[in-house]
């Protein structure tokens, strides 16, 4: 279990508020408001196992990536495109 403690929260609460400002493919004010109102949800726990749990899903959100997966996927979908198009014109 991720190791709870007030700075390792707001680390990880600056980090995906940094996160959000380079999102492309993502509505960048649906993606701010919901961080804040998660972690405003999630500031009335008291049990430290809820705590740790939420944070480490906070940290596994963090590294997924959402938004570059998005971004990588529609990439290769133009990529797979433009072949196909080569294709059929040779």
């Amino acid at each position: 279990m991720a190791a709870w403690s007030r700075q390792a929260v707001l680390s990880l609460y600056r980090t995906l508020l940094r996160q959000g400002r380079r999102l492309r493919f993502t509505d960048r004010d649906f993606y701010l408001a919901t961080i804040r109102r998660e972690f405003r949800k999630n500031k009335q726990l008291e049990q430290l196992e809820d705590k740790e749990r939420q944070l480490e899903k906070g940290q596994a959100f963090l590294h997924s990536k959402l938004g570059g997966c998005i971004k990588s996927q529609v990439r290769w979908q133009a990529l797979g495109s433009a072949r196909e198009r080569r294709m059929t014109t040779v």
